[in-house]
């Protein structure tokens, strides 16, 4: 992949899409910032190879809001989970490809964005392009 893989964070919560938006950056990758009930919107805009997807408040909730995603497109979603590990069976039927605890680990983010671009570059090919 030779362009700057570009990352989604769908989170309600301000303070931690900015915190996970400089560690996301701070590990090469390009960012965009939304909550959950405009990440379709931003999917369609922004076209991400991957898409952290957190708490809501009303409209949709984190799991529908994952499902839309996956509906649309094969770009590789994490799931940050805020009860950790209850959410899990959650984002296991919302198809997440990954899952985060929240606080999570900022050494984890570079690990888990690196291994979600190795499995998906060939499926997303067509997609962002």
């Amino acid at each position: 992949m030779t362009e700057i893989p570009r990352v989604l964070i769908a989170e309600e919560n301000e303070q931690v899409a900015s915190v996970l938006e400089i560690q996301v950056r701070s590990a090469g990758y390009d960012t965009r910032v939304s909550t959950p009930d405009a990440a379709i919107a931003a999917l369609d805009e922004y076209r991400p190879h991957i898409v952290f997807v957190g708490s809501t408040r009303e409209e949709m909730t984190a799991y529908a809001t994952c499902r839309a995603i996956r509906e649309r497109s094969p770009v590789a979603i994490v799931g940050l989970a805020g009860r950790f590990p209850y959410d899990i069976p959650g984002w296991i039927t919302s198809k997440a490809d990954a899952w985060m605890p929240k606080p999570w680990n900022p050494r984890a983010i570079p690990v888990v964005l690196s291994a979600l671009l190795d499995k998906i570059t060939g499926a997303l090919n067509d997609y962002v392009n």
